[in-house]
């Protein structure tokens, strides 16, 4: 059996205000807005990036990401329509990469 990367390398250390950094499209940006049920002291991060041409990726602490990929889950897991699923989880899978990168544990 072969470990994934995130298995074999160990997280980067870092403080639980610090914040991680995912470049979303604007695509992927309005499905979180648009489809979730997130709280909007998540997803204003989201729309403050996307504001201007440059779009600047989306920077939040762990416990945000965390928090914030348990609404892409719960939208995913009751989608009723395919295509929409998959992108759901390809979110889901970004922000899992996030935290599998990262911990902001003793």
């Amino acid at each position: 059996m072969s470990l994934d990367r995130h298995q074999r390398e160990p997280r980067k250390r870092i403080s639980p205000t610090d914040r991680v950094p995912l470049r979303l499209s604007d695509r992927e940006r309005a499905l979180i807005i648009d489809k979730t049920l997130a709280p909007d002291d998540l997803t204003c991060h989201l729309r403050l990036a996307a504001v201007g041409e440059k779009r600047p990726p989306v920077a939040l602490t762990l416990d945000e990401w965390e928090e914030l990929q348990g609404y892409v889950a719960a939208e995913a897991n009751h989608c009723d329509v395919k295509k929409l699923e998959r992108e759901l989880d390809r979110i889901f899978d970004q922000i899992q990469d996030i935290l599998d990168s990262y911990t902001d544990q003793d």
